[in-house]
């Protein structure tokens, strides 16, 4: 508590500053690896924000500004003998000025993005059970068949020695990842360390306003909204989205399915992971790309054509950019498919604050456009919108990527050595059977999970309602203005 108070009187002694309150979100790119089962207590952990935090209006704390911390605690699966779960727990005490000034700042870890790991309420990561893998829950769940089928018990115990596929049961969060910090103390920023701001925005251009606002499915079927333009060459772009952590996306075939198919089993991810084929004008996209951090069912993802020129010549790219927040069953079509995210603004800022992050942004602009407030996806998703584009005037990036996909799938895969791991998992396997393969425990999930989703559908009832009624407020005043 000492330390807290000296680095606050250090930090802000003599100086104006701004107070961020308590409650305050930060956006933090871890720029150094950290791992369940490779960091020890009091290590330390390093981070840049990855978004500028506003405090007043037109003045933020930059990106970049570096974030210090520590491993609060760590405990790692090991061979599964005492746990099941690995959990971690980040605390980040300072954030560091310029000129090395260091201003304690309080917080908790709320959300990792794109992450298959939960943080609860006391800011710890919890990891993943490996057991609860879907191909695993339901072989758990069939146990009651040998009643009816004698065969099916000894077929079910050879699938569960024998399936190749077994999630990584570690927590490991590698260079780039993104989380959300909750500061719980207030604390002062020196307004000399502030920048300032001004949000241009500017009507449409006639060679937007005359294409569609949206994009279509192969069936013809309304979808997701443009909502980001470039500005730049093929290249500017291509290299903005690579120094900024993204991937491009490959072709859908049989090998994609099959990896597609590999990653749900064991809750992983795939960097280059396919899009569904989405249409613009009658065409493909140009470039696609994605960024997740662990989770299959999670990603950020933008889609992009090449939409003209600007009137220097620059050629001018029209993007279409959301968040998978879900994979979800589609009734009406019978596939699996990705659910997005309702307030697709959010999906805009964040491609503007990780091109920007990288230093690929020369400046940038809102273009009004006159669209409703609430719009429904293809899979009647509604989408929250205020209807702005955000145009991205690129440039050579000044800032080198945090991390490659390979080392992110290297630092995920690393583990122990086969025989290693096959006694970790029988041992897993093994003490998840025991407490959720019967009746009893079958039956108090059930119920626990309609509770938890009637509690779900609620909430979000609520969320959708305020959404809402904010589109309308903002649909009201824009024809006022």
């Amino acid at each position: 508590m000492i330390q807290f108070w000296a680095y606050l009187w250090i930090g802000t002694c003599g100086l104006d500053a701004a107070e961020v309150p308590a409650g305050a979100v930060l956006s933090v790119r871890l720029i150094e690896s950290v791992a369940s089962d490779g960091n020890l207590v009091e290590d330390s952990v390093r981070g840049m924000l990855a978004a500028p935090f506003e405090v007043s209006r037109g003045l933020q704390i930059p990106a970049r500004t570096p974030v210090e911390g520590r491993v609060a605690s760590s405990r790692t699966v090991g061979y599964g003998w005492r746990r099941e779960r690995a959990a971690l727990e980040i605390e980040f005490d300072a954030l560091v000025l310029v000129d090395g000034t260091r201003i304690a700042i309080e917080g908790k870890v709320v959300e990792l993005e794109n992450a298959r790991e939960k943080v609860n309420r006391e800011g710890i990561i919890a990891g993943t059970l490996a057991a609860g893998a879907p191909h695993l829950f339901y072989n758990g769940r069939l146990k009651g068949l040998p009643v009816l089928n004698p065969l099916t018990d000894p077929i079910l115990l050879i699938h569960k020695a024998t399936f190749p596929f077994f999630p990584q049961p570690e927590i490991r969060l590698p260079r780039g990842a993104d989380l959300q910090l909750r500061i719980t103390v207030p604390f002062q920023f020196p307004d000399r360390e502030l920048q300032a701001v001004e949000a241009e925005r500017g009507a449409l251009p006639e060679l937007l306003a005359a294409k569609p606002a949206r994009i279509e499915t192969k069936g013809g079927q309304g979808s997701d909204l443009i909502n980001l333009a470039f500005a730049g060459t093929e290249g500017e772009l291509v290299r903005a989205f690579d120094s900024a952590g993204w991937n491009t996306a490959n072709k859908a075939n049989w090998r994609s399915v099959f990896r597609g198919m590999r990653d749900l089993f064991e809750q992983s991810f795939d960097p280059h992971a396919p899009m569904s084929r989405m249409l613009w004008e009658g065409r493909a996209p140009d470039f696609q790309f994605q960024k997740s951090l662990n989770s299959y069912a999670k990603r950020h993802h933008v889609r992009i054509w090449r939409a003209g020129w600007m009137a220097d010549g620059t050629p001018l790219w029209a993007g279409a950019a959301t968040h998978d927040v879900q994979l979800k069953f589609a009734w009406r079509k019978l596939h699996f498919t990705h659910g997005i995210a309702s307030d697709i603004d959010k999906e805009r800022q964040k491609v503007h604050h990780d091109l920007s992050f990288a230093g690929c942004v020369e400046s940038s602009a809102l273009w009004d456009r006159d669209l409703p407030g609430v719009l429904r996806n293809s899979d009647r998703t509604p989408m929250f919108t205020d209807g702005a584009i955000q145009l991205l005037d690129l440039q050579t990036c000044r800032h080198k990527r945090i991390g490659t996909a390979e080392e992110h799938i290297q630092m995920t895969r690393a583990d122990k050595p086969l025989l290693q791991r096959y006694l970790r998992r029988q041992v897993l396997v093994l003490r998840n059977d025991i407490l959720r393969a019967n009746v009893f425990y079958g039956l108090g999930d059930l119920s626990r999970r309609l509770v938890r989703g009637v509690i779900h559908w609620n909430h979000q009832r609520g969320v959708l309602a305020r959404q809402r009624g904010i589109a309308r407020k903002a649909e009201v005043a824009s024809a006022l203005r």
